[in-house]
């Protein structure tokens, strides 16, 4: 995983948060059942060999109605830019009663949205969460791992398929 400084600032690199895998494709990706850390990505990167430019990691949580709206539309976007480089990781964060969400619950919020992109259980590191709601949404550059940009709250998909367009266009670019 490449060195420091780490954080959550562009040009940072994003420290190694550590998720557990909730779908088959998070299990591919991470080689395991355990554990799905950014080395997963990272060791998918053209890099090592692999396609993966940026990623959007979206934490998410079954309460929170702007993160099923924002839920619903995210496997099309991936598979529009998927093979330009664009990897989507959804972290479900807690289930409908505030609760930290099990692999299952996590695995059932996926398959309800039908995503194809890797879902995990877990929450982002505190510093990537920025301030104000949900959905919490932190966009890297896989390369190198640098932190991109953080946003909180649910885009118009007209809008964040502007903004995913122009972080795979940049990634693409270095």
């Amino acid at each position: 995983y490449p060195p420091g400084p780490y954080g959550a600032t562009q040009g940072m690199v994003a420290e190694n948060m550590k998720f557990v895998p909730a779908n088959q494709a998070a299990i591919d990706l991470a080689g395991n059942t355990e554990v799905f850390d950014l080395t997963a990505l990272y060791l998918n990167s053209p890099a090592h060999q692999g396609n993966i430019t940026a990623v959007l990691l979206v934490e998410t949580a079954g309460w929170c109605y702007w993160c099923g709206e924002e839920s619903s539309y995210l496997n099309a976007l991936y598979n529009e830019l998927k093979d330009q480089g664009l990897l989507i990781v959804g972290v479900v964060s807690q289930d409908q009663s505030y609760n930290p969400a099990t692999t299952e619950y996590a695995s059932g919020y996926a398959n309800g949205y039908a995503w194809e992109f890797p879902a995990v259980s877990g929450s982002l590191n505190t510093g990537f969460r920025g301030a104000g709601g949900m959905p919490i949404n932190v966009a890297l550059k896989v390369t190198d791992m640098n932190f991109h940009d953080q946003f909180n709250g649910a885009l118009p998909e007209t809008n964040m398929r502007s903004y995913l367009t122009n972080l795979v266009n940049i990634a693409n670019a270095q």
